[in-house]
């Protein structure tokens, strides 16, 4: 769930796990799994139909962190940018 650049998932790999699924809202981030063969679903968090009534031994969660800054460029406020005060 909201894998991100997949550096979680890519450490889980690493470890021997080999049933991963990452899942993000993120086009890019998608492309990026994909290319490191790790099997991505392009979702809203449990929206997508395949992960309907599925289950998982564990659910790694790399949301939104930083507070809103308006510098920051649109494409990556929504990997960084969590609501005015970083947790809403």
């Amino acid at each position: 769930m909201g894998s991100g650049s997949g550096i979680q998932a890519a450490t889980i790999k690493k470890l021997g796990y080999k049933n991963i699924l990452a899942v993000d809202i993120n086009h890019e981030a998608i492309t990026h799994l994909k290319k490191n063969k790790i099997s991505a679903l392009q979702s809203n968090l449990f929206s997508h139909k395949q992960l309907h009534n599925k289950k998982f031994d564990f659910i790694i969660f790399n949301p939104p962190y930083l507070p809103e800054d308006k510098r920051e460029p649109e494409e990556s406020k929504l990997q960084t940018t969590a609501g005015k005060k970083g947790y809403e």
